[in-house]
């Protein structure tokens, strides 16, 4: 069944919710039967598909929330204004004039409201749309919550529906805000209050099928989207309509199939996140669950991203797309008891072990460089003020500066270069007096991810950051990058 179809097609792109059209504005309607004079399927022996709908993005998992259109250019009651289709037939609107009672009209949209929240269960959303009382065109004028009869109809929803969300197009306000087709600058408020909002985007020019249109959005376009209004306290609802056969458009499934890839890999950054107090590196966002920050990174760096005002509060980093590890522990640790000169590159996963007030190497690691070994490096307290520049990726830590020093006899690589390097890595870098306490050691002076090459590009990519709870802590000896 198509149906059935829709909603996989949706859950596989991340999709969590649906918002169904019951009704749109010329007057087409599923799922009611309270007007024998409006358009519906079942008049001409069809079969609505409201409730397979319906059943099947809940056999899905997905809240269901239903869409529905106060205005209604079909109704013989609905009084002609400026958006309505024969507005510029003068002597229709003419004739039509007193014939037509927008009470009359209310009444109907009342009763069509009551059977979609009486025929179907819970429903958890409903999206009117939409008023427009302040329009006004010399011969009629637009219509809003006094022809809704909004506070009597917002009343018999929350009766039939106590738990369900409402949005805003009553004008009396609503659960949440509605920005369409536009993307808002910050979290939106409501006297200088946050409020819960919800973009409403489609994936092209249009919000149905449109055999024509070639203004679609591309996957990575769609991501930022995403991105953006998580990153600005709010929900996506992304339009996507099927064409006549029932079938999607192949350029909706093919976007559909990039955001749930994008999602697949990044979803830790998108449910359950909302916007962070902290502000974003340019060409980037934040989103945050908890204690863990989500760095989404628009354009991929040319070698530095600066997280300002995060030095000594990351207990851990990594990139969610290949789930590679970048552990500032570690800079920290060595940072604050090694001390020496040259450079080290250390290959595997973890690396030090507690050496009295140092720490040294544990066995089973290696060194990469000129073939030496573990016993040819040493790790020590330092006395005095240090520098060094430390730097993890994949499964290596390139350690540069004055944090290392060979045992004598050994030559040490004052600069490392290869083609090694070509990958994404991360960069710490800090230059501070080393406590006399070891136990006190503090944050990173200063915390960046560095980027070299990406060969990659493509859709936005996304870094984890957990925060560090309370006061910098003596770091870990371990490493995973």
């Amino acid at each position: 069944m198509i149906p059935d179809a829709w909603a996989q097609a949706t859950k596989d792109a991340g999709m969590t919710y649906v918002v169904v059209t019951t009704k749109h504005h010329d007057g087409f309607c599923r799922g009611t039967r309270s007007s024998p004079t409006t358009k519906h399927p079942t008049h001409r022996g069809a079969k609505d598909v409201l409730r397979p709908m319906v059943d099947a993005f809940r056999a899905q998992d997905f809240k269901v929330g239903f869409y529905h259109s106060l205005i209604d250019w079909h109704h013989p009651a609905f009084p002609i204004d400026g958006l309505h289709p024969m507005r510029d037939d003068v002597a229709f609107r003419e004739a039509q004039q007193g014939r037509r009672d927008i009470r009359q009209y209310a009444d109907y949209l009342h009763g069509q409201t009551r059977e979609l929240l009486t025929q179907f269960g819970l429903i958890d959303i409903l999206w009117f749309d939409f008023s427009y009382s302040q329009r006004d065109w010399g011969w009629s004028k637009g219509k809003g919550k006094d022809d809704w009869q909004s506070d009597k109809l917002m009343a018999m929803v929350r009766e039939l529906q106590p738990r369900i969300i409402v949005n805003d197009r009553l004008e009396i306000g609503g659960d949440i805000k509605t920005p369409e087709q536009y993307q808002p600058r910050g979290w939106m408020e409501v006297d200088g209050q946050r409020v819960v909002w919800e973009a409403c985007q489609a994936f092209s020019g249009s919000w149905g099928y449109d055999r024509d249109n070639l203004d679609w959005k591309p996957v990575d376009l769609l991501v930022r989207m995403l991105v953006d209004t998580v990153s600005k306290g709010g929900n996506l609802l992304l339009n996507v309509g099927p064409n006549a056969q029932g079938a999607l458009d192949p350029r909706a499934l093919e976007r559909l199939r990039g955001l749930g890839e994008w999602l697949r890999l990044h979803k830790r950054s998108i449910y359950g996140c909302s916007a962070s107090d902290l502000t974003p590196p340019p060409d980037c966002r934040f989103t945050q669950n908890g204690d863990h920050l989500y760095l989404h990174l628009f354009a991929w760096p040319f070698r530095h991203v600066h997280l300002d005002n995060l030095a000594g509060r990351v207990e851990y980093g990594q990139l969610l797309n290949d789930a590679s590890m970048m552990d500032p522990d570690l800079a920290a640790t060595l940072r604050a008891y090694v001390a020496g000169g040259g450079a080290l590159l250390l290959s595997h996963e973890s690396g030090l072990r507690r050496d009295g007030a140092g720490f040294a190497l544990d066995e089973e690691i290696g060194l990469d460089y000129l073939g030496a070994s573990k016993d040819d490096v040493d790790f020590l307290s330092p006395a005095g003020g240090l520098e060094a520049e430390i730097s993890v990726m994949d499964h290596a830590l390139y350690l540069r500066g004055s944090a290392v020093r060979a045992r004598p006899g050994t030559h040490m690589l004052g600069e490392v270069v290869s083609p090694y390097f070509s990958r994404t890595w991360a960069h710490f870098s800090s230059h501070a007096q080393t406590p006399a306490d070891p136990a006190a050691v503090p944050g990173l002076a200063a915390a960046t991810l560095r980027g070299h090459h990406h060969p990659g590009g493509g859709a936005a990519r996304s870094v984890s950051l957990r925060r560090r709870r309370g006061p910098a802590r003596a770091p870990r000896a371990r490493a995973h990058a």
